[in-house]
């Protein structure tokens, strides 16, 4: 430090917003004696702030004749252990950063019971300096100069800045998101990324203050009770401006990870675009109810100069899911880099195309003659060309990289869709589950949208080498949606302040994780929550591409065709779960309660008959289906046509009737895989094989990973057309999607036994019972295998 008070006053206003109000004032008194004091290899030089969270002084190193800040900490953080030890912890994780723009930690000391921080001092000014200093000053007001607490917590729509320059943005962006990288990669989290804590070298470099400080020095859990809530509606100068910048998983008092600082960073991308926060209020409350529930204005809106990308940017990293914003702060590191080359090179291609110009003949009077038209068009042509791709590359490169923010949604009529789970914001587990089965009951009453099954999502997992997963979030959606060629993910939430419900949902590219659009609705209490998740899905429907006509004829409301009490959806969602992983008992449980608390909850009464015949309670099955028929117009079309055909094939045996349902229901939906290979069965019963074969081709094709259309086409190939090679050729297959399938290899071990191939037959069946040893035909094919040589199998046999 050279005296510069300029500078200094960087470091003094970054410590005014720590510890909150006219540092030097609230503290003249108090901290007097420690100017001029030695704290270990410390001298104190000046006071920079103080406040609860301890005195900052400026003071000099005297073993390296350096400048440093000391901060004294506070005499309830230094005398409580368990404070101190986490203190301790989390400041030497800090201090293990070493990168240009994070301000470092020198040392953690003790000298003569004072416990003090000794950091970079930065010369400089803060961030919300530069950001202030284009505020547009108020009559009699001169522009400039440091702001008053009260301007920085709560300036809004009437007092805002001018916005910075893009280029300037870019740089500084750059620069905080390289910081991020660093303390994220090694597992630190700043928690309070907002203006003042950074600090702008004269030389245009950012310095990041506090790294692993704030998590320390506040409780473990930022929860809003009344006593937080009172200090931020009256102290706004100190913690409204921090409130400001939350995330809403923050602001909810959740877990937090590194994406909150990826949030509060898209927050001050917005500020420095815009000259204004994204989010205000005279209030917390007010401020946090923005934060949950409303986007921000357009950038556009305050920054005609800016590129639309920049916003694209600056939203994802502000989206309220933080499933949906970016992952990574290298990923949004790489974005801003690829956007700042994209404009330094357009700028050089705008001077190029200048100079260029010159040297092109003047057509302003029209061209002389046809024939020197001609020639030139026919004789230069060539090179012209050549020339405009040179001066042009920077533009192709542009428009080639500006597709990872391509915002246009791209989904034709049948293509594929996948559903992440609920995100939770509430803490209700009411909505655990339920949501998301009527999110799912809605969408799919659409014939323009295909959603991919769920059973689909395991096996994906599966062949992804991932354990099953509870809780499907839109991180892992996406890689799904990504490996399977599938075009869309829709990421849904639902957060709740003060009794009113929040749904959410963002249609998302797979690829780049952009949010291509998203929907939002509010809910007045729970008893509304299903109402207002079946008018989100009809706006998804609508984004998508459905016309509002065909919306409008293929939609039930969602509490007619499932329930209208939360808990039986519910019940209803883990009775399907456990149907899905063939246990069906569980399910039977779970329908049962579910038809306890809503006993006209159709669906779930026709589920219940057909898991009765699954346990081989043909009569209550049929008792069941009989009843759930008499209300099949209350469900949706796929339902009712799903629920008659099994009713006309199990209890009527009509088989010709239940032919003539499956067929309706795939005139309606033809990408139904399991309606075509229930209609294949229905074929086989009536021993029409070529019929069978072609339903469970196309339930393959659409579905490659149903299992059972593999064993219903293979036992047709094998038991009934003798055709091995098709059976070979299908278990692998099968295989290849499924190696855990255990009907797979017991058909490749019928497969080897008619070519003779005993030994891998034998093989096959061995990794048959493996899968499931409890399955008496996979021992039954091991026994037929060992008949060969004779004296093998009896004493394969004789062991049963």
């Amino acid at each position: 430090m050279k005296g510069d008070d300029t500078l200094a006053a960087g470091w003094e206003l970054h410590w005014r917003a720590r510890l909150g109000g006219d540092a030097k004032l609230q503290a003249q008194d108090k901290s007097e004696s420690m100017v001029g004091r030695q704290i270990g290899a410390y001298k104190i030089l000046a006071l920079l702030g103080v406040g609860g969270m301890g005195q900052v002084y400026q003071a000099c190193d005297t073993r390296l004749d350096r400048m440093a800040a000391l901060k004294i900490l506070p005499s309830e953080v230094a005398s409580d252990q368990e404070r101190m030890r986490r203190f301790i912890q989390e400041a030497k994780a800090a201090s293990a950063l070493n990168h240009p723009n994070v301000a470092h930690i020198y040392e953690i000391g003790e000298s003569e019971g004072v416990h003090f921080i000794a950091m970079e001092y930065v010369e400089g000014q803060t961030l919300e300096a530069r950001i202030q200093a284009g505020r547009n000053p108020s009559p009699g007001q001169p522009s400039g100069g440091p702001p008053s607490p009260r301007e920085r917590g709560t300036r809004g729509e009437g007092e805002q800045s001018r916005p910075l320059e893009t280029a300037e943005i870019l740089e500084l962006g750059i620069q905080v998101a390289d910081a991020l990288d660093e303390a994220h990669t090694k597992g630190i989290t700043h928690r309070d990324i907002k203006p003042a804590n950074l600090i702008l070298t004269p030389r245009g470099q950012v310095k990041v203050l506090d790294f692993g400080l704030a998590k320390v020095t506040r409780p473990e859990q930022e929860t809003l009770d009344s006593d937080f809530s009172t200090v931020m509606t009256t102290s706004p100068g100190l913690l409204m401006g921090t409130v400001q910048y939350m995330s809403p998983e923050q602001a909810l008092g959740h877990e937090v990870d590194h994406r909150t600082d990826i949030f509060s960073l898209g927050v001050m991308l917005y500020e420095m675009a815009t000259g204004r926060r994204p989010f205000s209020g005279s209030t917390a409350t007010e401020i946090i109810d923005q934060i949950l529930h409303t986007q921000p204005e357009p950038v556009a809106r305050f920054n005609h100069q800016g590129p639309a990308e920049l916003e694209q940017i600056v939203l994802k990293c502000m989206e309220k899911d933080r499933e949906r914003r970016y992952q990574s702060a290298h990923e949004l590191l790489l974005n801003l880099k690829i956007l700042k080359r994209n404009l330094e090179a357009g700028a050089g291609v705008a001077q190029g195309k200048t100079r260029l110009r010159r040297f092109l003949p003047s057509w302003s009077s029209g061209v002389r003659s046809a024939r020197l038209a001609i020639l030139m068009l026919v004789g230069g042509l060539m090179a012209l060309l050549a020339l405009l791709m040179a001066f042009d590359v920077g533009n192709l490169r542009k428009w080639g990289e500006g597709l990872l923010f391509s915002k246009t949604i791209a989904f034709a009529k049948r293509d594929w869709l996948v559903i992440a789970d609920f995100e939770n914001l509430t803490g209700e587990e009411i909505f655990d589950k339920s949501l998301n089965s009527g999110l799912g009951v809605s969408l799919e009453q659409s014939s323009y949208i295909n959603v991919y099954p769920r059973r689909s999502i395991e096996s994906s997992l599966r062949r992804m080498k991932k354990e099953a997963v509870q809780q499907l979030d839109a991180n892992t959606a996406r890689g799904i949606a990504e490996r399977e060629g599938l075009k869309l993910v829709l990421a849904p939430s639902i957060s709740a302040i003060g009794g009113v419900y929040m749904l959410s949902a963002a249609i998302q590219n797979p690829i780049t994780g952009v949010s291509l659009r998203s929907e939002s609705l509010r809910a007045e209490g729970q008893p509304q929550v299903l109402t207002a998740l079946d008018q989100l899905a009809k706006k998804i429907r609508q984004d998508l591409g459905e016309t509002r006509d065909a919306v409008s004829k293929q939609s039930k409301p969602l509490v007619q065709v499932t329930t209208s009490s939360l808990e039986a959806l519910k019940l209803f969602s883990l009775a399907v779960e456990k149907s899905r992983a063939g246990n069906f008992e569980e399910a039977r449980t779970f329908y049962e309660d579910a038809l306890r608390i809503d006993p006209t909850f159709t669906a779930a009464r026709g589920a219940l008959g057909m898991v009765n015949f699954e346990l081989f309670d043909r009569e209550k099955g049929k008792e069941l289906l009989a009843q759930a028929v008499q209300h099949v117009e209350g469900l949706t079309e796929k339902e009712k046509y799903n629920l008659l055909a099994f009713h006309a094939t199990a209890v009527q045996n009509d088989l010709p009737k239940a032919i003539d349902y499956w067929r309706s229901l795939l005139a309606l939906y033809p990408d139904a895989g399991a309606a075509h290979n229930n209609l294949g069965r229905v074929y086989l019963r009536m021993e029409h094989y070529d019929d069978a074969v072609a339903e469970f081709k196309e339930a393959i094709r659409i579905d490659p990973y149903l299992m059972v259309s593999y064993f219903n086409l293979n036992s047709i190939y094998l038991f009934q057309l003798g055709d091995i090679a098709s059976a070979l050729a299908l278990c692998k297959q099968q295989i290849s999607y499924n190696d855990r399938d255990q009907g797979a290899f017991y058909h490749l071990g019928w497969a080897y036994l008619g070519k003779d191939d005993f030994d891998q037959a034998r093989a096959a069946f061995e990794k048959a019972l493996e899968i499931n040893p409890r399955l008496s035909w996979n021992l039954s094919g091991l026994g037929h295998a060992y008949r060969h040589p004779e004296s093998r199998c009896q004493g394969f046999l004789g062991s049963l």
